[in-house]
């Protein structure tokens, strides 16, 4: 689907995600996270919550800076990351971000997994 958001490609809002809107004088959240899918307005056609906004959520890719070399039937990509140590990929925003882009579909960001980070970054179960 071509869309920017899990939602579609309106902006988001604190009605769809749980952000920092740095548009506004305070932050939609408050400063921290919300209980889970509090923002029914922002989620997928599928029922899937949260993809964007509350926490990062870690991914098993190690990171690269494109897809080259990517698997491409949508598994993990598990070779040689371009930072040494094992930094992982991390999808979604944050609350405490400002940075709307970080929320799009198609941003990804970073963080090695032996380094310790706050609230601000948690993981998805699936089966």
């Amino acid at each position: 689907k071509n869309q920017e958001y899990p939602w579609g490609n309106d902006e988001p809002t604190c009605e769809k995600s749980v952000i920092n809107d740095a548009r506004r004088s305070e932050g939609c959240a408050k400063n921290t996270t919300m209980p889970v899918c509090s923002k029914p307005a922002g989620n997928t056609t599928q029922g899937l919550c949260d993809m964007a906004g509350n926490v990062w959520q870690w991914v098993q890719d190690k990171y690269l800076d494109s897809y080259k070399g990517s698997p491409i039937d949508g598994s993990s990509y598990e070779g040689e990351g371009i930072y040494p140590g094992n930094y992982r990929v991390l999808r979604g925003g944050s609350f405490y971000g400002k940075v709307v882009r970080n929320l799009r579909a198609d941003y990804r960001g970073y963080f090695d997994t032996s380094s310790r980070y706050d609230a601000r970054t948690g993981f998805r179960l699936a089966r």
